[in-house]
């Protein structure tokens, strides 16, 4: 590697979504095996369970999942503290998987590097990992400096598709901002010998039908009996004492988006594929990401299996994974016993069982990232419908729920010659325009731009770019004004062990 390398710099890989950022960080470990590696993956079990297994696959029991539940079945390293992994480091282990949250940036990270560091029985250096650097580093600007900073510290790896917001202006005068100013971008080519491959499927590869406006809209007050079958035990309660819930409009709060317009245009969609582009007889692999809200996911779902009633439906949300069906003209939800870890093995499982039905899939955070939805088997998507236009001005959010874009290079002859043409429905043009200049954006930075300490100006091109608001204490302080902060634990629903969903 360069010598530009062994400077304490922030070290970005950027790749495409899909495109195989875990398999260079899985050759960056492998390349490393003298060093300890923490790797801090997506706060959810499903990314969680994702990076798990298939690190597991090369480093089977030198791995250590660090998180605060364990189940009795479980047959692999674990610690519920940093004592415990402190505990597995001394007894062989060298790679710590755990979840992005705010106890292990505010506390056990730094713990944990301060116990390696005074301890003389692990004697390494440690490699830190941030998944889906994008959603993370951001807020955790200063416990991400004091990490880097630390005498134990030999680098950090930030991995993400849309990577524009870890970079600072040039112009802040915060103190935590001057390491964010310059990010070295890894040359994976050179310093792992993993090539660009040509055998991605983008955006460009897609047939974009723009749907016209004018369809009929839903009513926009949610049924009361819909309430009582898909909301919260708060919403239930208050349907039960009569409150009227309705679905956003144009006045919506943050960006959760105009659901009734969503929804609407949906169902008009599904209704024009029924008998074209989807038969309700025969397989075909679908996509149409919901909004924030868990509500829009369950809706979606309904629509679907009121049009094609032999339909399976899977919901991938912060609930886990759901999949339902339609059964004698009730929606019943499958508990079949799934051993697979991939989310993509799972679904193939789920078509293996439904062999002439069309598949879909929906949610919302747990498709935006991380989690792989394409396969030989599956093939890829058939239709998608998409319609975020809440975040026009935010073509990062946009360009991850891009789960539909999918690397081939591991595919053989038969598999690659069965790729289709993805239909991509949008109501609004600009959604493609802004992925279409992300993807050309990021082809760029990986062709000219790595091997070299690179500024936010000079990444981020003509792309639009709108940071997400961190407040300031967070952003500004310095890390050696943050370290003598406690926080009351509370326990994360999100951080919990690489299991099969329920």
């Amino acid at each position: 590697m360069s010598d530009v390398m062994n400077e304490k710099h922030l070290y970005a890989i950027i790749r495409k979504p899909q495109e195989g950022k875990t398999f260079i960080c899985l050759e960056n470990i492998r390349r490393s095996p003298d060093e300890i590696h923490l790797i801090i993956t997506m706060n959810t079990i499903k990314s969680n369970l994702q990076f798990f297994s298939r690190a597991k696959e090369q480093f089977e029991d030198k791995i250590c999942v660090f998180n605060s539940r364990v189940k009795k079945t479980q047959d692999f390293r674990h610690a519920k503290d940093v004592l415990g992994v402190k505990k597995h480091l001394i007894n062989g282990s060298d790679v710590i998987i755990m979840c992005a949250h705010h106890k292990r940036f505010d506390e056990s990270i730094i713990s944990l590097l301060d116990e390696i560091y005074d301890s003389i029985s692990i004697n390494k250096h440690v490699t830190i990992h941030i998944d889906e650097a994008h959603a993370y580093v951001p807020p955790y600007k200063a416990r991400v400096a004091q990490m880097n900073f630390h005498d134990v510290t030999h680098r950090i790896y930030m991995y993400t598709a849309t990577p524009f917001n870890i970079w600072a202006h040039e112009e802040s005068t915060c103190q935590v901002d001057s390491l964010f100013k310059n990010i070295f971008i890894v040359d994976c080519e050179r310093d792992f010998e993993i090539m660009r491959s040509e055998k991605y499927f983008g955006v460009k590869d897609c047939e974009i039908i723009t749907s016209d406006t004018s369809y009929q809209m839903i009513t926009n007050i949610i049924p009361s009996d819909f309430i009582h079958r898909w909301g919260n035990p708060e919403q239930r309660k208050g349907a039960e004492r009569g409150i009227i819930y309705s679905w956003y409009e144009t006045e919506y709060k943050f960006d959760l988006g105009n659901e009734l317009e969503m929804l609407s245009y949906t169902k008009n969609v599904l209704l024009d594929l029924k008998g074209n582009e989807i038969d309700d007889n025969k397989y075909s692999y679908n996509f149409i990401p919901g909004y924030s809200r868990k509500l829009t996911h369950y809706m979606i779902s309904e629509m679907i299996l009121e049009t094609y009633p032999s339909a399976i439906v899977i919901i991938i949300n912060g609930e886990g994974t759901k999949i339902r069906k339609s059964s004698s003209g009730k929606i019943v939800t499958l508990s079949p016993k799934m051993n697979f870890a991939e989310p993509s093995d799972q679904i193939e499982a789920v078509k293996l069982c439904f062999p002439n039905s069309p598949v879909f899939i929906t949610g919302f955070h747990c498709v935006g990232m991380s989690v792989t939805l394409i396969n030989p088997t599956l093939g890829n998507f058939d239709n998608v419908i998409i319609s975020h236009e809440q975040y026009i001005e935010r073509p990062d959010v946009q360009y991850q729920l891009c789960r539909f874009l999918f690397n081939y290079i591991t595919w053989d002859s038969s598999s690659v010659d069965k790729i289709k043409k993805t239909k991509l429905f949008v109501n609004d043009y600009q959604f493609v325009q802004n992925c279409l200049d992300y993807e050309n954006q990021i082809d760029l930075i990986d062709t000219t731009m790595t091997g070299n300490l690179r500024t936010l100006k000079e990444v981020v091109g003509s792309v639009k770019i709108k940071a997400k608001k961190i407040p300031k204490r967070k952003i500004c302080e310095s890390p050696e004004a943050l370290t003598t902060i406690t926080l009351k634990e509370i326990l994360n629903v999100h951080d919990d062990l690489p299991c099969i969903d329920k």
